[in-house]
């Protein structure tokens, strides 16, 4: 992806970047939560429901009518736990990213595969796995990231363990503990429990190599990431060409 969306102090979603299928021209209405694919977003409005934007070549934009407590969306599919507790997706199904197995879900990822951490603690993937990217390893989790070719968690005692391509060392995670990880394309990024932002993996236009500043959360895209400061703003760094790196005063 080159675009990104947060959610504003208004609870309304506010985007930024490329805009090749309406994908930073979300709906109005106030939200709970929002996540971007490569191409089209989706929100959890304040009701519970889901509304999507952008492209919909694939499905991705047309989610179920169903109440989620939350959502992720991937390169040309979209996953939610719905406040029922039970895990649906939309989309392409080309490599049975769409098809989730009948297991309970704390958290959930959709990349160009799929991944979910269980209740049990246990990381669960789905779809493409042609380079072991929908492989995990055995152990307990926190919480799961799916990207494109490859997937990190972070387990019990806070390091990161990640799985698939590595040819750019994406799967290569630095030593340390980690309180949040997130995926783009070729790269990674994670925030240590003081707040330093950490990428590894492909960096040629900088996007893994965030401002050392606070950050609450970080989002990795294509040949970009961006980043919640402990203060509320929003930073971005890497390439810009779509203002994509330009985020909005919120």
């Amino acid at each position: 992806r080159q675009f990104h969306c947060v959610i504003d102090n208004n609870s309304e979603v506010k985007c930024w970047g490329e805009d090749l299928f309406g994908e930073t021209s979300p709906p109005d209405g106030t939200f709970t939560a929002v996540d971007v694919g490569f191409y089209n977003g989706c929100a959890i409005t304040t009701t519970g429901t889901v509304t999507c934007w952008g492209s919909d070549a694939d499905g991705q934009s047309s989610p179920p009518e169903d109440t989620f407590s939350t959502i992720s969306v991937g390169e040309d599919h979209a996953c939610g736990i719905t406040t029922a507790g039970s895990v649906l997706c939309w989309g392409s199904d080309e490599d049975g990213q769409s098809s989730p197995p009948d297991l309970p879900f704390e958290t959930i990822s959709a990349g160009g595969h799929s991944c979910g951490v269980t209740t049990s603690g246990q990381v669960a993937c789905w779809g493409a796995d042609n380079l072991g990217q929908a492989s995990p390893p055995e152990g307990t989790f926190k919480t799961v990231s799916a990207g494109r070719d490859h997937s990190c968690g972070i387990r019990e005692d806070n390091t990161v363990a990640c799985w698939g391509q590595d040819r750019y060392g994406q799967s290569t995670p630095p030593e340390g503990t980690f309180v949040r990880v997130n995926l783009g394309t070729y790269h990674s990024c994670g925030v240590a429990p003081d707040g330093t932002a950490e990428c590894w993996g492909w960096g040629h236009s900088g996007q893994a190599s965030p401002p050392e500043i606070p950050f609450e959360s970080v989002a990795g895209g294509h040949h970009h990431s961006c980043g919640l400061t402990t203060t509320g703003t929003v930073e971005c760094w890497g390439d810009d060409a779509f203002g994509q790196s330009t985020p909005p005063e919120l």
